[in-house]
């Protein structure tokens, strides 16, 4: 029987120990190759739109680095940089490495987990237990990254409330500076 191929999906930096013991795992029972996809998931909108990808490419780059330097050395490891989208990252990945299971390192949002299973390959996600992110973190990230609807009302907000800052303390300003004179 031939090597076990295991696509491990890295999504964000500090899941190297997870791969690791996923990894040495398969490799107990049996011969494994791995490739490692890190999406550039990093890359905000305004950035996709100016094709400003270089930045998240490198991080992802970095990413992709850091997991294969934990696996075993008699494991055979690639690394690959894929699209902003694990969706696609993937489907790409899976284009020319004939995958027999997904293995999702990081923190993903079920819809991408379950998209994931469509490749009709098992699917394992590896938790990060206690440091998960809790859902104001998920929410910042998504607002963050332009993905959430709720975007452009956090954004006027925000500008909102600076404007009121700045105006009551230009108010104040004033009152203090009539008040001495």
């Amino acid at each position: 029987m031939g090597a076990r191929n295991v696509l491990v999906v890295a999504l964000h930096p500090g899941s190297e120990e997870q791969i690791k013991d996923a990894i040495e795992q398969r490799h107990a029972v049996d011969d494994v190759n791995v490739r490692i996809v890190a999406p550039a998931s990093t890359q905000t909108p305004l950035q996709w739109l100016m094709g400003d990808e270089d930045p998240a490419r490198a991080e992802a780059e970095v990413v992709a680095d850091q997991a294969s330097e934990v696996v075993e050395p008699e494991v055979t490891t690639e690394t690959e940089v894929g699209d902003r989208d694990p969706l696609v990252a993937v489907e790409d990945a899976l284009a020319d490495f004939p995958a027999d299971e997904i293995v999702i390192a990081g923190h993903p949002d079920e819809k991408t987990e379950t998209r994931l299973r469509r490749f009709g390959l098992p699917v394992e996600r590896l938790d990060r237990g206690n440091d998960a992110p809790d859902d104001t973190e998920e929410f910042a990230r998504d607002i963050a990254r332009g993905r959430s609807t709720k975007t452009p009302l956090v954004v006027i907000t925000g500008v909102g409330a600076v404007i009121l800052g700045a105006a009551a303390l230009l108010s104040l300003l004033l009152f203090l500076v009539l008040w001495l004179v």
